[in-house]
């Protein structure tokens, strides 16, 4: 929850500087709940001395359950950033037809800690994380964020989500292909979660130098593709309009709850 929340920061620009926290937790008398209580601080203490961020404030809610069964334990995050101008963040944009696409970071992901697994009843955990990784990562796209048109945290939904997004904010479609990493299936890798992965979007002739940042920093990169068109294909398990994703993206809660005709 740190990482993410810190990452979405580097994601516009934005150098992290301190968090805040709600520790939601169940019963802490109960050996359970004060395990659980006890590994979620030293979580939140691990990932700040890593990413080099204070915890400012915060307040923990306990004695939290439903239908007698306490809750898992939820660390809710804020963070705070700084951009010294703000009119050279980086965008919330698909890019340009021709630009190329890269996920930069981690590869290794899962459905058993993620929204599509959650819709399937699966459920397999705990999700590990590379702090060194993901500070690496971090720090990289802080000093690419002037070479890219866009950045975006493969967060909630797994790396296709990701890339909808990505191709819904002006339209843009986009022709890609998903990393090859062994072990992980076409599914997984389409809507597997995992941390320490950020999608960029950039222009070509500035992929050298973006590479060369990476190396610099020990990141990992993979080309994904490269923007344009009006298909979010991703080879070879999708091919969608994007303003049929646009459609689902800005109407798809309304027609769920029976909202939209």
């Amino acid at each position: 929850a740190v990482a993410e929340a810190t990452r979405n920061l580097v994601c516009v620009g934005a150098t992290p500087l301190a968090i805040t926290d709600c520790l939601n937790i169940g019963n802490p008398e109960r050996p359970k709940g004060a395990w659980e209580l006890t590994r979620t601080v030293a979580g939140i203490t691990a990932a700040c001395e890593a990413l080099g961020v204070p915890v400012v404030s915060g307040n923990v809610s306990l004695y939290n359950a439903t239908h007698g069964q306490d809750v898992w334990p939820t660390a809710t995050i804020g963070a705070i950033g700084h951009l010294d101008d703000v009119t050279k963040h980086v965008p919330a944009r698909s890019g340009r037809p021709g630009d190329v696409v890269l996920l930069a970071g981690s590869a290794q992901v899962g459905i058993g800690a993620s929204a599509y697994g959650a819709q399937r009843a699966i459920h397999e955990g705990p999700v590990a994380i590379d702090l060194a990784l993901e500070a690496r990562l971090q720090r990289f796209v802080l000093a690419a964020r002037d070479l890219l048109r866009a950045a975006h945290d493969r967060d909630a939904g797994g790396l296709g989500v990701a890339l909808a997004e990505i191709a819904i904010r002006d339209g843009v479609g986009a022709k890609l292909t998903l990393p090859a990493i062994r072990g992980i299936d076409r599914r997984v890798a389409l809507f597997g979660e995992g941390p320490s992965g950020i999608v960029l979007v950039l222009d070509p002739a500035r992929e050298a130098a973006v590479r060369a940042l990476a190396a610099a920093h020990d990141v990992p990169l993979w080309t994904l593709g490269v923007m344009g068109g009006d298909l979010l294909e991703i080879a070879p398990v999708l091919g969608v309009p994007v303003s049929a994703l646009a459609d689902a993206h800005t109407q798809g809660l309304g027609r769920a709850l029976g909202r939209v005709a």
